[in-house]
């Protein structure tokens, strides 16, 4: 599975995946002029959404001018797609539906949302197994025989803590990392939890410009898994 992110950050996330056959793109957060360096769009099969947060879905109506967009309902009911509602697509948690040549699978995630999703997605032409979870301080299901996870790792809870004591982090803000991201800890204890016999790679999405270490970050969870782990460009 060819795995290409394109922007991770509060400022704009998108990833492209491929099969060799289907090709997805993972979120709207990012303007089409910065998708279209990376591909053509018209070879895109769909788009997945996590949640309607303008950094994940802000370009999403752009983008329904070229593709079906798939999410909860919940999220579209956030969007205003107007002309475009033909191209919405309501995914339901627990149920599998096949995008191209992908089975696609949403799970519910813990953040500040209407209804955000992450999703499982299995090529039925390689066989391979790809998690994608990002904007959510706990992933309460379990999964078999991952090869690939894109997973958020936000923030450092130290560093956290220090910034907000050193009054350079509000308490609203510290609430809301606390409440609705992954922290580090959090990332470390859903790979324990996991099966992690057949992964490959491991992408870190969406790190804190002030709050994580990019290099820490790796080190620990390269560790964890024993495979490559990248973080993903803001």
């Amino acid at each position: 599975m060819d795995i290409t992110p394109i922007a991770s950050s509060s400022s704009g996330n998108a990833y492209l995946i491929s099969d060799g056959v289907t090709i997805l793109l993972l979120e709207a957060g990012v303007k089409l002029e910065k998708i279209q360096e990376k591909i053509d769009l018209t070879s895109v099969r769909a788009c997945l959404i996590t949640h309607e947060h303008g950094d994940h879905a802000k370009h999403a109506k752009d983008i329904a001018k070229w593709m079906p967009i798939y999410s909860s309902k919940g999220t579209f009911d956030c969007l205003d797609f107007g002309v475009y509602n033909y191209q919405k697509n309501i995914l339901k948690a627990g149920k599998e539906d096949l995008i191209g040549t992908f089975k696609v699978i949403a799970f519910k995630t813990q953040h500040d949302a209407k209804e955000p999703y992450g999703y499982l997605l299995k090529s039925i032409i390689t066989n391979e197994t790809l998690l994608f979870a990002t904007d959510t301080y706990y992933i309460s299901n379990t999964f078999d025989a991952l090869d690939y996870i894109m997973i958020e790792c936000n923030y450092d809870e130290a560093i956290l803590k220090r910034r907000y004591t050193n009054g350079e982090v509000s308490k609203l803000q510290y609430k809301r990392l606390y409440n609705s991201h992954m922290s580090l800890d959090s990332c470390v204890k859903f790979f324990k939890a996991n099966d992690l016999s057949r992964l490959k790679e491991v992408y870190l999405m969406h790190l804190s410009d002030k709050n994580s270490n990019e290099q820490d970050f790796k080190r620990k969870i390269q560790e964890i898994t024993g495979c490559m782990v990248y973080v993903c460009p803001k």
